[in-house]
């Protein structure tokens, strides 16, 4: 997965997603608690070039804490969990990877059925079937099209060859399949963040060799904002995730 994944199609999501990495975390505070004891500020990344001095369009007195990730996924969809989980699989421990996920939990903003072809969660975990908790489960048993009609009643039509999916698709849960490509991130190391929205994003202060501009992460939201906008006693600023390779997975919007 590539890039973000709009309406989405199971087989090209997939293999699109199954590049990059992803990172894991559960509380709401786990970020701030994990950043200090973080220690990876020393690793290599996926690119070559250094880490750059970066800035952010916000300007704010107080700076926020930063952490220092190789891969940032931005979005715990289907897409950017797999590109975290194949990410893990070509690199290993070298390569450090997060994702980020503003709903309260993986899956909570997939809220869809799906018609999901296998094919491209067998290239990015062979043994899927053998797992536990797989919720991939129940078969396409037969196909079915109409033709609705507007004064009522339904026309049956012949089903294009593209939407046949009898005995080789599967009816699923996308929330449910989130949450178990989470928890397989975990296990591989990856850093999931679950309740964090990236709010803006980080730009070397730098252009790159061609002028443009170069992203360099992404910042969560600043929390404890009153009703009037005021801070409260429990304001936090948010944090810099700087990271050698930014991947935005959050779909079509």
């Amino acid at each position: 997965r590539h890039g973000s994944v709009g309406q989405w199609s199971a087989k090209m999501a997939f293999s699109a997603m199954a590049i990059l990495g992803t990172a894991v975390g559960r509380s709401a505070g786990g970020l701030s608690r994990i950043l200090a004891d973080h220690g990876r500020h020393g690793s290599v990344g996926l690119l070559t070039r250094g880490t750059a001095p970066y800035s952010s369009s916000s300007v704010s007195a107080e700076p926020r804490e930063e952490m220092p990730y190789d891969v940032c996924i931005v979005g715990a969809g289907p897409a950017g969990l797999a590109a975290a989980i194949r990410i893990k699989q070509l690199r290993g421990d070298d390569t450090t990877v997060c994702v980020l996920e503003k709903g309260a939990e993986v899956g909570a903003h997939s809220i869809s059925g799906n018609v999901f072809d296998p094919r491209a969660l067998d290239e990015l975990l062979p043994d899927w079937k053998e797992r536990e908790g797989v919720p991939v489960r129940q078969r396409v048993t037969s196909d079915r099209s109409y033709f609705l009609r507007s004064s009522g009643g339904a026309w049956p039509l012949p089903t294009p060859p593209t939407m046949k999916n009898e005995g080789k698709a599967f009816v699923i849960s996308l929330s449910q399949l989130t949450r178990w490509l989470s928890e397989i991130a975990e296990e591989s190391g990856v850093d999931v963040f679950p309740g964090f929205s990236a709010s803006e994003v980080l730009y070397n202060e730098e252009k790159d060799e061609g002028g443009l501009d170069e992203v360099m992460g992404v910042a969560t939201a600043d929390m404890g904002y009153a009703k009037d906008g005021t801070r409260k006693d429990t304001f936090e600023r948010g944090i810099e995730l700087k990271a050698r390779c930014t991947l935005f997975a959050e779909g079509c919007r």
